[in-house]
């Protein structure tokens, strides 16, 4: 969802609102070619017998070339929430442009996700959640384009906050 708003839009001074909500949920599966060189198939074997897995039953990664399988046994879900505004004021002083740009952006994502990419129960992000918050704020002024000598000033500020919990789970009780 995404909206705009012009405000004294004739005026020496304009602003324009902009809003944007984004909201994404994918809970699949990670098809995959299971293809495994046979070296790193007989550690797999080893590793097995001397240390169970949980999960039992579960056939080894094959060799072959042409198999296409699902190689996932465990759940893969991520959930991503958009969350944006900008400001962005104009003056108009004697043909001279004075502007001031504010943007805030947040971004939330919580997933869990399968990540040996077997269908052994080896490796497991339970439970993973970002939070990244962004301010962006940009003030300039320009002079008349119609000037012998034409100058641009201005300043950026950016910052960026990012936080991410998660815990990676080996070998997960099923």
């Amino acid at each position: 969802v995404r909206g705009r708003l012009l405000i004294a839009p004739d005026s020496p001074v304009r602003l324009t609102t902009t809003g944007e909500y984004a909201l994404s949920k994918q809970n699949c599966c990670i098809p995959q070619y299971d293809n495994v060189a046979q070296p790193l198939r007989d550690r797999f074997a080893i590793a097995a017998r001397e240390h169970p897995f949980r999960g039992a039953g579960v056939p080894f990664p094959n060799n072959d070339l042409d198999a296409m399988e699902v190689a996932a046994d465990g759940d893969n879900f991520t959930k991503i929430e958009n969350t944006m505004f900008s400001f962005d004021f104009r003056w108009d002083l004697a043909g001279h442009e004075l502007a001031s740009i504010t943007s805030l952006r947040g971004v939330r994502q919580f997933s869990t996700a399968d990540i040996d990419f077997t269908g052994l129960n080896l490796l497991t992000f339970p439970s993973v959640t970002r939070d990244n918050d962004y301010i962006s704020q940009e003030v300039r002024l320009t002079s008349p384009s119609d000037r012998p000598f034409t100058y641009l000033v201005g300043a950026y500020f950016f910052q960026k906050d990012v936080q991410e919990v998660s815990g990676l789970v080996i070998n997960p009780a099923t």
